[in-house]
């Protein structure tokens, strides 16, 4: 991560904490592997021991704050620092990536626009691909913390779609969606007309063939008569286009 504190300050308030608190910092020291293996600030966080949730909590409150002022470095300077003390959170993920795809390009290119006046399109392009792949590199690193939440790689796909427009990248996503537990029924759908907008109409009909084998009749969200009547019309066009 590139924008951090420095962690001196935090560290110190930890052992200050611990101390009045009368909880030794070596009673912290279990710190799940996958988390000290993939995301920095390992030894912050054994140092802020119990404390982590409220420190990370402190930070993330401001990240609110210089975000509602729309202070790009030190909303991602709060943000970082929030997520690497208590990077169980998986609201600060998601919030953090959506925050960086969807409203850090409009204050990256207003500052430029104070300064420089109006923006070629390709320096436009350019900023709003550097917010949206850093935020899928968060929602990366997130996905290693955990693997069966849908929400991360279903904010991937949002992510390519709204920020982007690119169903191409989109559909990987929804793909990664669709195979996680508890993947909601819509999603199923959204995924399956994906690769039918895209032109691969056969792979849709299968998909939504599957998916309507899979459905639960009980289950409100799963529109098991919707799926069956679209199964149909994908019939008929790869029959009329002759590829039935």
């Amino acid at each position: 991560m590139k924008y951090l504190l420095p962690a001196f300050s935090i560290l110190l308030m930890g052992f200050i904490a611990s101390y009045f608190m009368g909880k030794p910092l070596h009673q912290f020291e279990n710190i799940d592997r996958m988390i000290d293996d993939s995301i920095p600030g390992a030894i912050l966080r054994k140092s802020l021991g119990g404390l982590q949730v409220l420190v990370a909590n402190f930070f993330w409150i401001q990240r609110e704050s210089h975000w509602e002022k729309r202070e790009w470095n030190p909303t991602m300077i709060a943000m970082e620092m929030a997520i690497q003390i208590n990077p169980r959170n998986v609201h600060f993920w998601i919030h953090g990536a959506r925050s960086i795809a969807f409203d850090m390009p409009d204050w990256r290119l207003k500052s430029l626009y104070d300064k420089r006046g109006p923006l070629p399109e390709s320096i436009i392009e350019k900023i709003k691909k550097e917010q949206v792949e850093e935020a899928l590199r968060l929602l990366d690193q997130a996905a290693i913390l955990f693997p069966d939440n849908y929400r991360i790689p279903l904010e991937q796909a949002q992510v390519c779609m709204q920020s982007l427009m690119d169903e191409e990248r989109a559909v990987h996503y929804y793909k990664k969606v669709t195979e996680l537990p508890n993947c909601p029924n819509i999603v199923h759908r959204v995924y399956a007309e994906t690769l039918f907008r895209l032109g691969n109409t056969e792979g849709a009909l299968g998909y939504y063939m599957e998916h309507h084998n899979s459905l639960n009749p009980d289950d409100p969200t799963a529109l098991k008569s919707s799926v069956y009547n679209r199964i149909l019309e994908l019939q008929k066009i790869l029959k009329f286009h002759g590829q039935e």
